[in-house]
């Protein structure tokens, strides 16, 4: 908490705006139709050096997976998308924090070294719930998952870690790339659970990967 400025909190008593902290702000955004089992890159259309968080809206009809960021000459460029099936998903990138004004008016903090931390130009992230420990069962079966429900209707999600898998048999040949992902239910659920990116008649004993428990942050 800060010594000194100013301090918002919301009607439940959460800290909204402390002129010690930065907040994330939104930074891009858009949608984008993803090809089933294929890896799509969203390039941003300006490079940042700062540190990004992608949201994302998914549809019914296909888990998505964040797999990677994209880089070059030490900013971030984008990011990369893979999906089980053809959907659609609306994304939201923000970073850390901006240096420039906005706008003229309205409300600018600034923290003790004269660092711009919130702009009410701006739109930020704004958490409605965080469901932590989520477990997903059966790591080399496709179409497991676990069930969500939240509060806020249709909503952005960031989920954290994205897990993996890679499974596959000698006789008859086949092998499978896996990705933990999100998938939306309806407005107020969504399923967190194996997203097939890879399907290949490929020779392999291999069996392992990274099944940790996820966290999901439900946006406003």
């Amino acid at each position: 908490m800060s010594e000194y400025g100013l301090q918002v909190k919301n009607n439940s008593g959460d800290l909204i705006i402390d002129s010690k902290y930065k907040n994330f702000a939104l930074y891009e955004s858009g949608s984008v139709n993803l090809p089933g089992r294929t890896r799509t890159t969203i390039t941003f259309a300006t490079a940042t050096a700062q540190n990004i968080v992608v949201a994302l809206k998914p549809d019914t009809a296909g888990y998505v997976s964040i797999i990677a960021y994209t880089t070059s000459g030490g900013n971030y460029t984008g990011f990369i998308l893979c999906s089980d099936a053809n959907t659609t998903v609306y994304w939201k990138a923000y970073i850390a924090h901006y240096t420039s004004v906005s706008n003229p008016h309205g409300l600018l903090v600034y923290d003790s070294a004269g660092v711009l931390v919130y702009d009410s130009g701006r739109s930020y992230f704004n958490i409605s719930s965080i469901q932590t420990g989520i477990s997903v069962a059966g790591i080399q079966l496709y179409e497991v998952y676990t069930t969500i429900t939240h509060t806020e209707s249709s909503p952005y999600y960031v989920l954290s870690p994205i897990g993996f898998w890679i499974a596959g048999t000698v006789s008859p040949p086949h092998i499978y790339y896996w990705y933990i992902g999100i998938k939306q239910v309806d407005s107020t659920h969504c399923r967190v659970g194996w997203n097939l990116l890879y399907d290949a008649s490929t020779p392999t004993n291999q069996s392992k990967g990274w099944n940790p428990s996820y966290d999901l942050f439900i946006l406003k």
